[in-house]
């Protein structure tokens, strides 16, 4: 077999992939007025329902330019959040709240893998290695079926497997993440509210008895 003969099987990320990357030109080149040669006519094939041979070159370079023109964006969110510090202690558990950054599927002979970047409130910066993609567009959907969202805060729960740092700031691998739905956190407050009551009456009856 060559080269040539080769079958590359599409999974359903890369169809994702595609859809993002699409949407993602569409928008980040149509506000633009001082594009180059190249922008412009990758701006066009991107308008196109469909593409020919002539088209074929630079279609094929979107994805490319996608994920270089988001990771500078990410760079830039990040560069605007305050020195991060590391969470946790490694091999324990917590609960921590963050929004997601981004989302990258990647590729390896054990399958599939999304590369979950997150950040706290306070800006300290967690990465999760996901077996699967639980991140959303729709905030609403994030709330009800426990996943991430850029834009949205949420509740996590997860070990932490190492503090690291990339390009100089300080982050926080956590791995086995479980994402919180609304209704979960809205139960675990009230189950803490109630103990909190009773504890808070089992040491008024204690005074009392003594």
């Amino acid at each position: 077999m060559n080269g040539q003969d080769r079958k590359i099987e599409l999974t359903e990320a890369d169809f994702r992939q595609a859809d993002e990357c699409i949407e993602f030109i569409r928008e980040f080149l149509g506000g633009k007025d001082d594009l180059s040669d190249y922008q412009h006519n990758l701006k066009l094939a991107v308008q196109q329902n469909s593409i020919n041979s002539r088209l074929a070159g630079i279609t094929a370079s979107a994805i490319p330019f996608y994920l270089r023109e988001i990771g500078k964006l990410e760079e830039q969110k990040k560069a605007s959040l305050a020195p991060s510090t590391h969470m946790g202690t490694v091999g324990e558990k917590m609960d921590f709240f963050a929004s997601l950054l981004s989302v990258y599927p990647h590729e390896s002979d054990f399958g599939c893998t999304f590369i979950c970047k997150m950040v706290t409130p306070e800006g300290q910066i967690l990465t999760w290695f996901a077996s699967n993609d639980l991140t959303t567009k729709d905030p609403r959907e994030a709330a009800e079926k426990g996943l991430l969202c850029q834009g949205v805060v949420s509740k996590l729960s997860g070990r932490v497997k190492k503090h690291d740092s990339y390009q100089g700031k300080l982050q926080t691998v956590v791995t086995r993440c479980t994402v919180w739905t609304a209704e979960g956190i809205k139960l675990a407050e009230e189950k803490a509210a109630k103990k909190a009551a009773r504890e808070a009456k089992k040491a008024a009856k204690a005074l009392v008895t003594k």
